[in-house]
């Protein structure tokens, strides 16, 4: 079977909308035309015996990305990927945050791909024990290597035998900063490295300051291209950070580039009177994504640049008329058009007042009337925004505050995937989730946090649920008492959705009890993630609820969680680096480093 000619790339692409056709039944005209990946090859290759032919191309297998791929058991890498001729031809493997495969099984697939020089292992079961780095030796022509590591995955007698790589990307666990002296002491003799990377994954709320004095550039390398310093973390304070210019999203902090000459800050260039006034004010990030960032450098110009994301929030206590005047003219630009993803703050949502002279009889009087906010402008300036986040503003609960009817402006953004409200205030309540959830029906991901107890809030969730069409991921954080009981419920009576991650986090509970879990689990099965945080919740309930979840419990994928606290893990579970970083921490993902695939 391996030994047949192999076809032309045309009639390969071909004969793959034939298979698609007949398995179908589709009319040639309703075809949406996607690049296949790795995920479609080995489905076809499991149900078309034909296909198998097909699949030992070294075009189709060279680069195998299976990120957070859940489809994809170990049968997958020891029986197929690692299986000849296929095994020769694969130069690139992305394994990252497929964390349920043993670590056994992905070094015997690993170990089989002779030509590989590409290996991406973030937020797997590998990282710098000595079984791996015997494993990655084993891999003569190995360029890039990416790993986490935490207390579990390293040992520092092995790290002697550290491969030869040029490029290296680190995910540093929370704790385990100590890990990094040994690392950087490490690859300063190594001559070949060209790249380092340190993506620090900080729960806590104190930063170790140690660590940016270990992140220097090793002397013995010459060609040295980026350090990238990416410390992300759930701090809300600000004064402490201020001074290691750091923001509070979470966003990227440190980009050093070895370059033949000096390099202009954004600040420094004379980008035009709104940029340059928002420089000026910003106390936060630069707006833009790292690319953006050395493009604009490179240019010195904002010409011919058409932004796809960008980052306009603020820390919550820096806002002024200037500042948010400024703002909302530069995202009303032509530029900002094609934007697909915003973060922006909650005074976004605050309406204009404008004074209209009414005439009488005596005097011609002033009279107040409300007119359009910016999140409006936006959605008619940008309406293909996809992800859109709004981070807390003290304005937004103040004298000019946003209201209920301003936030039905979200409602406008009709190709709305992922939503993020941080801190909403205390006199929103939540009546416009319902118009959210009718318009925007694309919208998969929901995370939303309350800044004070609002029962209103709470209220008008549980009944929008039920509008949801496409909702799999949800994220509601609340100070104070909640029912969750009525959350789980609302969730199970919606037979449309099916959740695969739910992260729930309050204070205290009006009752707890098994009975809407159960329900919420039966309906659905293919849950990832279901992790509760009650902080009052007595350490009893919490041990008897968790054995009674056992039996839902049967895949390695699943990750079940109840806790005091999101950061103090109690046995063996461990959350994996994915679910923290996408729904337990609540940190944007706007115009950042994209932490598991910036650097394949």
């Amino acid at each position: 079977m391996f030994g047949c000619l192999q076809p032309p790339i045309e009639s390969f692409y071909i004969d793959i909308m034939l298979i698609f056709l007949s398995l179908s039944h589709m009319k040639p005209k309703s075809i949406q035309v996607r690049a296949i990946d790795t995920v479609d090859i080995l489905k076809l290759s499991e149900i078309i015996s034909e296909f198998t032919c097909i699949s030992c191309s070294k075009r189709v297998i060279q680069s195998v990305q299976l990120f957070q791929e859940y489809y994809i058991t170990d049968k997958h890498l020891t029986g197929f990927l690692a299986a000849k001729p296929r095994c020769n031809f694969i130069t690139t493997l992305n394994l990252n945050c497929i964390y349920w495969i043993a670590a056994a099984d992905i070094r015997k697939c690993v170990s089989s791909l002779e030509n590989l020089e590409c290996l991406y292992l973030v937020d797997t079961k590998l990282g710098l024990l000595k079984p791996d780095i015997v494993l990655y030796n084993k891999l003569a022509k190995l360029k890039k290597l990416s790993i986490s590591v935490t207390n579990r995955t390293f040992c520092k007698e092995s790290l002697r035998y550290f491969p030869k790589v040029t490029h290296f990307y680190l995910h540093l666990d929370s704790g385990a900063d100590a890990i990094i002296k040994h690392i950087v002491f490490v690859l300063r003799k190594q001559a070949c490295v060209q790249e380092f990377w340190v993506i620090e994954r900080v729960s806590l709320c104190l930063f170790p300051l140690s660590l940016l004095s270990h992140l220097t550039i090793p002397n013995c390398v010459e060609k040295f291209n980026s350090l990238l310093c990416n410390i992300y973390f759930c701090n809300e304070e600000l004064s402490q950070m201020q001074r290691i210019h750091k923001s509070t999203f979470g966003r990227m902090i440190m980009c050093l580039e070895k370059r033949d000459r000096p390099v202009k800050s954004l600040q420094t260039l004379n980008l035009g009177k709104d940029w340059n006034t928002f420089f000026e004010l910003s106390r936060t990030c630069d707006p833009f994504t790292p690319k953006q960032t050395k493009e604009i450098i490179d240019k010195e110009s904002l010409h011919d640049i058409n932004f796809d994301e960008i980052h306009f929030a603020h820390d919550q206590y820096v806002c002024g008329d200037t500042y948010k005047e400024v703002v909302g003219n530069l995202v009303l630009y032509d530029s900002m058009k094609s934007l697909k993803k915003l973060a922006i703050s909650l005074c976004a949502g605050i309406c204009e007042d404008h004074q209209e002279e009414i005439p009488s009889d005596r005097k011609r009087q002033k009279q107040d009337s409300v007119g359009t906010c910016l999140l409006e402008k936006i959605s008619k300036n940008s309406p293909y925004i996809e992800e859109l986040e709004l981070w807390p503003c003290f304005r937004a609960d103040g004298c000019s505050r946003i209201s209920n009817e301003s936030c039905n402006a979200i409602a406008n953004f009709k190709y709305l995937r992922k939503l993020t409200i941080d801190n909403l205030p205390i006199h929103i309540s939540g009546s416009f989730l319902s118009k959210v959830f009718l318009s925007c029906k694309y919208l998969t991901s929901l995370r939303i946090r309350s800044k004070q107890e609002n029962s209103s809030l709470h209220h008008f969730l549980c009944l929008s649920l039920k509008y949801a069409i496409a909702l799999k991921h949800l994220r509601y954080q609340h100070p104070c008492n909640i029912s969750i009981d009525k959350l789980l419920l609302a969730l199970s009576e919606n037979r449309n959705l099916r959740i695969e991650r739910l992260f729930i986090k309050c204070k205290s509970v009006e009752i707890f009890s098994t009975k809407p879990i159960n329900a919420f689990l039966e309906n659905n099965p293919d849950i990832r993630l279901f992790y509760i945080v009650i902080a009052d919740l007595p350490k009893v309930v919490i041990k008897q609820t968790m054995k009674s979840l056992e039996k839902y419990n049967d895949d390695p994928r699943k990750i079940f969680l109840i806790n005091q606290n999101e950061y103090s893990y109690t046995g063996k579970v461990q959350v994996p680096f994915i679910h923290t970083y996408e729904m337990v921490a609540p940190i944007t993902h706007v115009a950042g480093l994209d932490v598991f695939n910036g650097y394949v």
